[in-house]
């Protein structure tokens, strides 16, 4: 959550917060300041058509936010998108980034500008780890959006689950649609983060600087069960003097059982340019070989594709087709799961995204998995 206190207020406590899971009161069992701790980010910028009159200033204001964010121990992503998303799953440098500032020639194109912030928040997710690092989207955008699979009402949801605040720099004019802003003030809103909304060349990295510095970790005792699913959060302060941004839901996560802690062994494994494939089979051998008590569909889907792909990559393809048959076979898989077999299934599959995003892959014929499970 994001706390902002009136100059000379003391320390937080969590005496002055209240909490609601569910409407259902939920005592606060600690609050404590995320300050210091590494941030993992992500800046995007909008480089569609619609924004072509804000290039100048979008790129600038976008690189002093990236400047000043990817320092020390932070890690920092960069991407830009029009209907198209380019986001390497590799931290970007600041010479990177300039690089590919100065390649980006003049902005075109329609805006996917739901579908850009979700993968965005997905990286940023992963990356974190769970660990007490403090993460963040910032979007350099005018808002509207033309071209993105993902509806608003489907983003919204799906953007609490990965719990990464997003920070909406919008872009506006005197012809910008209410539903842009609408839009920005949502993803924002909903998330713990917040919309910026600017009508000129108006500087702003200070503040948003400054609201991830106020950025607390909220220990809550829910009466939620961990049930996998998104819970409405309400988080009120017992005093005016304290502003705070939380997110309106978050998500209960299920206890990790013994097969997905495999499968996250084994997608370590198979994480990068070095792959260790030997480690990772023994790993996923040992979850479909296992009776169905304690290993969830999720688990057991990805565990039959990992194996289709190791086969593939060894040039041993009919062992693969084999695997990813099982794999479409599983009840209750996840639908982005099972687009994935059936590639896999028309064409050797040698390229996930969440395993090989830094290696040079033409974009057709990357295998999609905006949301891996497990």
């Amino acid at each position: 959550v994001l706390i902002t206190a009136s100059t000379g207020e003391p320390a937080i406590s969590k005496d002055q917060l209240t909490a609601f899971v569910d409407n259902q009161f939920s005592a606060i069992q600690d609050v404590v300041s995320a300050r210091g701790e590494p941030l993992v980010f992500a800046v995007l910028v909008d480089i569609s058509k619609s924004s072509k009159h804000q290039q100048s200033f979008e790129m600038r204001a976008a690189l002093d936010l990236f400047r000043a964010l990817a320092v020390g121990p932070n890690v920092a992503f960069f991407g830009d998108f029009n209907e198209e998303l380019w986001l390497n799953q590799k931290p970007a440098s600041l010479d990177s980034v300039l690089k590919e500032v100065n390649d980006m020639g003049p902005f075109r194109g329609a805006t996917a500008l739901n579908d850009a912030v979700f993968a965005a928040a997905n990286l940023v997710n992963r990356q974190a780890n769970d660990s007490k690092s403090r993460r963040a989207v910032f979007v350099f955008t005018d808002g509207e959006d033309n071209a993105s699979r993902l509806r608003l009402r489907q983003l919204i949801p799906a953007l609490q689950r990965e719990g990464v605040p997003v920070f909406s720099i919008g872009l506006l004019n005197k012809h910008s649609p209410q539903s842009a802003v609408t839009a920005l003030r949502t993803i924002s809103d909903s998330t713990g983060g917040v919309a910026h909304l600017l009508t000129g060349a108006t500087e702003v990295r200070p503040a948003l600087i400054a609201e991830i510095e106020n950025q607390y970790w909220l220990t809550v005792a829910s009466p939620a069960a961990p049930d996998g699913k998104v819970h409405s959060l309400v988080v009120r302060s017992s005093t005016h003097s304290l502003r705070i941004a939380a997110p309106t839901a978050v998500l209960a996560p299920q206890p990790v059982d013994g097969a997905t802690t495999r499968l996250q062994q084994a997608r370590q494994a198979l994480t990068g340019d070095h792959k260790n494939t030997d480690k990772a089979r023994k790993l996923l051998l040992e979850i479909v070989q296992s009776g169905k008590a304690g290993r969830s569909p999720e688990a057991l889907v990805w565990a039959h594709i990992y194996l289709g792909y190791i086969e593939d990559r060894a040039n041993h393809r009919q062992s693969a087709i084999s695997c990813y048959e099982k794999a479409l076979t599983v009840d209750g898989a996840p639908p982005g799961s099972l687009r994935v077999a059936n590639f896999g299934l028309q064409q050797p599959l040698l390229w996930i995204r969440h395993l090989d995003g830094g290696a040079e892959q033409p974009r057709p014929k990357a295998a999609e998995d905006p949301h891996p499970e497990g």
